[in-house]
């Protein structure tokens, strides 16, 4: 299969609301525990928003589906000095798991783990059905 072919069957998986169920950040869990402030993740086949109802950020990527695991490249411009985070990703039926860099200086994860040492960030998010936020743009 090409990677090209690959990535746009990952996309399609990929498409629409993930509720972060867990978020790991240098091996300590910084998952919301406060009833309906979840964290989500809306990707559409250009940008990933990310947010809750509260704000929302558009993040585009770039998705490798033809690595192992597979790689992608999330621009963080939502930030005062925008990077690309350099990360691994997963998806396994409803579960996706995204684990990045946690700085522009720090290679690409080779596994899906966050530690002190690491200083990763690993996302565990479970397929949902909230509708992106207002002022999200729609995919084309």
């Amino acid at each position: 299969m090409s990677g090209d072919k690959a990535a746009l069957e990952v996309m399609a998986r990929l498409c629409g609301a993930w509720r972060v169920v867990q978020l790991i950040v240098a091996g300590e869990d910084v998952t919301r525990q406060e009833e309906d402030d979840y964290h989500y993740l809306w990707f559409t086949p250009e940008i990933i928003v990310t947010g809750d109802r509260w704000a929302a950020w558009h993040m585009p990527y770039a998705l490798r589906a033809d690595r192992a695991p597979m790689e992608i490249d999330i621009t963080r411009d939502d930030l005062v000095t925008p990077w690309v985070q350099k990360s691994i990703i997963e998806v396994n039926g409803d579960t996706l798991r995204i684990c990045g860099t946690g700085s522009v200086r720090r290679r690409r994860p080779a596994k899906f783990s966050s530690t002190a040492s690491n200083k990763q960030v690993l996302y565990t998010a479970e397929r949902g059905d909230e509708p992106r936020p207002s002022g999200a743009p729609n995919s084309s």
